[in-house]
């Protein structure tokens, strides 16, 4: 099987687009000589636009035109849809493009191989699931380091620009960055927690903390102290993954930072309640915080001790972490 170009969709946010990546270089090591498009949404481009084993980003969200799309997909070998999206399916059957595949969702009409949900996809990390699904749908035997995300690398100016922010940072201490906030509110930890959480773990002054997040998240709460530095809304994307790549340690939620920080080899306190670690937790250099009730597993992430969290920060700043 050889295709000469091939057009990888995933409309979903920015974990979701970042955990598609292993799969983006396993196909292009697949099919070196084929010409591979990914569709993403216009404000991801930016953490896409620069891998290697990407030929081209082409961006479409509801409400853009659509022609314009169409003519950059036109007649590929084979488009993946890796998300769930009707629209997903709905492009390449207007682009004539001969092989649609994905998963089934309402939307079989559209494609010409198609699977659906095996039941047990929650206790399996989502890039491995995507590369399930394009093996049962296209009958392929991809393989590779489903484990391994990739993102843009920051240019020059944007390590400038990374620099002087972390010129007001005191270079004795270590870096803890934090991202309180996901795109759902069920997702993230209660911001009383995190503040307490500051002050015990920096009671003897040794750590300084760096808020990361959108200048919507800014609208969702102040957070002040000593050692506290808001960086919310100051720095794009890629900007945000050389801030990652720097610091001691991230802490947060299921969210878009938490896996650039996985992209960047970051060591990470993840928080998870009511989505699945298993699924959507980065695998390597990774502390998950499991949020529980009694002895049972529990959605709702104010179930998560603080001390729990204080723990498995004081694991990853105060020893080398493998």
């Amino acid at each position: 099987m050889e295709f000469k170009k091939i057009l990888v969709i995933n409309g979903h946010s920015i974990g979701d687009v970042i955990l598609t990546t292993p799969v983006l270089k396993m196909l292009k090591d697949r099919f070196p000589d084929s010409k591979l498009l990914f569709l993403v949404k216009p404000e991801i481009k930016v953490l896409m636009e620069r891998l290697s084993f990407i030929d081209e980003i082409i961006c479409y969200k509801k409400g853009m035109p659509i022609f314009p799309v169409l003519k950059k997909i036109w007649k590929s070998d084979v488009a993946i849809c890796l998300d769930e999206r009707y629209r997903s399916a709905l492009l390449p059957f207007f682009a004539c493009i001969p092989r649609r595949v994905g998963l089934k969702n309402k939307r079989k009409l559209f494609l010409t191989n198609y699977t659906d949900f095996l039941g047990n996809e929650d206790n399996i990390y989502e890039s491995l699931n995507f590369v399930n699904i394009i093996n049962r749908t296209l009958n392929l035997n991809l393989s590779g380091n489903y484990k391994k995300l990739y993102i843009s690398e920051a240019n020059r100016e944007e390590k400038i620009k990374v620099n002087n922010l972390f010129q007001s940072l005191d270079k004795n201490k270590k870096v803890l960055a934090v991202a309180p906030f996901s795109s759902s509110v069920e997702k993230d930890w209660p911001l009383d927690s995190y503040k307490i959480l500051f002050r015990t773990l920096n009671k003897n002054k040794e750590y300084q903390f760096v808020i990361l997040g959108t200048e919507e998240d800014r609208k969702k709460g102040s957070i002040e102290g000593n050692d506290i530095h808001d960086w919310r809304a100051l720095t794009s994307l890629v900007e945000t993954g050389e801030i990652l790549r720097r610091v001691d340690c991230f802490l947060g939620g299921c969210s878009g930072p938490l896996h650039i920080a996985a992209a960047m080899n970051t060591p990470k306190v993840a928080l998870y309640g009511p989505s699945s670690y298993h699924r959507w937790a980065p695998i390597e250099n990774t502390i998950v915080v499991q949020a529980q009730k009694g002895s049972q597993v529990s959605d709702k992430m104010e179930n998560i001790k603080i001390e729990w969290v204080l723990e498995a920060c004081k694991n990853v700043l105060g020893q080398s972490y493998i």
